[in-house]
């Protein structure tokens, strides 16, 4: 779907929680953020959304940006930054998110993907629901490599991370 994604957030709440965005042009008239989230830390939307225009040129300042929790949960773990970040540049570029897809992992302000806590036991959750590729840091990876049946797609920054979504689509199209 567009500008939906799945996060692999608490596990002690939820496995699995889809993430929906929303991106309205306000057609330039304000140039802040219209964030009316109970869902997420309103602190840390806006640094997402800071990181996406500085580091890869989005413009999400002349837009109203909503995000939607499926359930009604809150999401309130840096973990879920690359999942929301995803779900807004799907959402703003009208690329569509694979389903089979899962992405962890926090976005720091260089726009770098940090390492997060328990990954292996986030990915062996995201494979056990079906997923067939998970999306994570590579520093990660890097210090301790993870065994497992789901590909999983190392990205060290938020451009990375648009380039998977710009993949995907050249791939669609070739098909």
């Amino acid at each position: 779907r567009l500008g939906a994604f799945y996060v692999q957030t608490h596990l002690q709440l939820a496995p699995c929680w889809i993430v929906e965005t929303f991106v309205k042009s306000n057609n330039g008239c304000d140039i802040t953020y219209d964030i009316s989230s109970v869902l997420c830390f309103k602190h840390r939307l806006c640094l997402i959304l800071a990181v996406l225009e500085k580091r890869l040129g989005l413009r999400f300042s002349t837009s109203d940006v909503y995000i939607n929790v499926i359930g009604g949960l809150h999401l309130d773990e840096p973990a879920a930054d690359i999942a929301i970040a995803l779900a807004m540049i799907s959402s703003i570029t009208d690329k569509i998110v694979p389903d089979d897809l899962v992405a962890i992992g926090e976005i720091g302000l260089a726009g770098e993907c940090r390492a997060v806590s328990s990954l292996e036991q986030r990915v062996r959750e995201a494979e056990r629901l079906g997923f067939s590729r998970v999306v994570v840091p590579y520093r990660n990876i890097e210090k301790r490599p993870i065994e497992c049946s789901v590909k999983l797609m190392p990205v060290k920054s938020v451009y990375e991370v648009l380039m998977l979504l710009a993949d995907e689509e050249k791939a669609k199209d070739t098909i």
